[in-house]
């Protein structure tokens, strides 16, 4: 019986993970060659838009050498975080975090 339970236990926990969205924000940039290309997983546009915002002041980075911020799902861009910090969906509607 107790194996049972912790069976059905686990088997929520993942089934409850499988539904969690986690989208992964691309950080980089042109023309400051020192800044890295990399991909930042996060658990909402708040926080993709947060970790664009980080890397862009780490970077010290200018509107026009900013080239990230695209967030994608399982491979599938479904949204980008402008320089200033703002999430659009692909129809450049703003989401608002």
């Amino acid at each position: 019986m107790i194996v049972l339970m912790v069976y059905y236990r686990v088997e929520m926990i993942i089934e409850k993970e499988k539904m969690m969205k986690t989208y992964d924000v691309r950080l980089c940039s042109v023309g400051n060659f020192e800044s890295p290309l990399k991909w930042e997983a996060c658990n909402s546009f708040a926080e993709c838009s947060r970790a664009c915002l980080i890397y862009i002041a780490a970077w010290d980075l200018r509107h026009e050498n900013w080239t990230g911020g695209q967030v994608q799902v399982d491979g599938c861009q479904v949204a980008r975080v402008s320089f200033n910090g703002r999430v659009w969906d692909m129809g450049e509607n703003e989401i608002e975090i």
